[in-house]
């Protein structure tokens, strides 16, 4: 009983992040965004510049992009605990969930860190040491995963001997 309390409020936890993660992807970065690329407007919309336009939807594109590895991990994590719900949290099959998570989030990281330190280069977007800042943590976070893998797939090991010795 206690196994399903945690894993349902690990779920909801899962759940939670993804809602998270869309209301930035829907409403930070846009309006991060356009107070770099269009500022602050006092007298009534203005017209935008192309150059101001393709600054927007390129960082826009960019930051939507390197979101997706964050989704899929999430992904990852939910069918990772269905395994903890059937007892088998430690099988091959989850540990190489938590490696495509630590691959997923290492590719996604670096990408963030190098995308965010052109803007910086372009002076595009003055938040993008928050983002480099972020990636860094994407960094650290893939490498939990990854040991969470080796952990995880050495016990997998130890238990399939145990069972063939039983």
């Amino acid at each position: 009983m206690k196994n399903r309390i945690v894993i349902g409020l690990i779920r909801v936890s899962i759940l939670f992040l993804f809602v998270v993660g869309l209301g930035i992807c829907v409403l930070w970065y846009p309006f991060s965004i356009s107070l770099d690329t269009v500022g602050v407007v006092q007298d009534g919309p203005a017209p935008l510049t192309q150059v101001q336009r393709i600054a927007f939807w390129v960082q826009l594109l960019f930051m939507w992009g390197v979101s997706v590895p964050c989704f899929y991990t999430l992904h990852l994590f939910f069918r990772s605990t269905g395994y903890a719900k059937r007892d088998e949290a430690f099988c091959r099959a989850n540990a190489h969930l938590y490696r495509k998570a630590a691959i997923a989030l290492l590719v996604g990281s670096v990408v963030l860190i190098a995308g965010n330190v052109l803007f910086i280069v372009l002076e595009w977007n003055s938040f993008a040491s928050v983002y480099i800042v972020l990636g860094v943590v994407g960094l650290v976070c893939a490498l939990a995963c990854y040991v969470a893998y080796r952990y995880i797939l050495k016990a997998a090991l130890l238990k399939e001997e145990n069972d063939s010795i039983l």
